[in-house]
């Protein structure tokens, strides 16, 4: 009989949080959705072609930098119960060491990637950083989602998209 409590305490927190996942993603790509014309008619087009090419850039990037780790944590989850924190920990400093190896030996080559990727090399350092501390974002949302803390990773989503927008719109006015 308390097999069966636990097992639907455990469902039941899956599925609310399955509820509040769905309804976060569905509010960000909606924001993403009311946010792309306003942003694409304050840029020109160069200037949108050079955002959708750093955005390629970090997307391709990201996987050499944080080798895809946070996919590993619903498995660590079950392979080692109770050190989850550990692990992903662990995870964080890998992808941020790999990332940093990565940095080391690009930085003198600096202008010539930045011809190759077509971005300026002050946007290849903002990159880096972006490469550098982004990861661990992602990391801290996994851990939440396969711990059903599903408050903390909307908080982060909230956090990052509202900020996103805001900083984007400044530097756009600004520049």
């Amino acid at each position: 009989m308390k097999d069966k409590t636990i097992l639907s305490k455990n469902d039941n927190k899956a599925l609310k949080a399955g509820i509040w996942y769905t309804i976060s993603s569905v509010t960000v790509k909606a924001i993403t959705i009311l946010t792309t014309p306003i942003f694409t008619r304050m840029m020109t087009t160069s200037d949108y072609g050079l955002a959708t090419t750093f955005t390629s850039w970090y997307s391709l990037l990201m996987i050499f930098c944080s080798l895809n780790l946070t996919y590993s944590i619903g498995r660590a989850k079950l392979d080692f119960p109770g050190k989850l924190d550990e692990y992903v920990g662990s995870m964080q400093c890998l992808s941020f060491f790999t990332t940093v190896a990565i940095c080391v030996v690009a930085i003198p080559f600096v202008k010539p990637l930045a011809s190759f990727m077509e971005i300026n090399a002050p946007l290849m350092f903002i990159l880096m950083v972006y490469l550098l501390f982004h990861p661990a974002i992602n990391f801290t949302q996994s851990k939440y989602r396969y711990s059903y803390h599903y408050k903390g990773n909307i908080g982060i989503t909230a956090y990052t998209t509202i900020t996103s927008i805001v900083v984007t719109f400044g530097l756009m006015l600004i520049f």
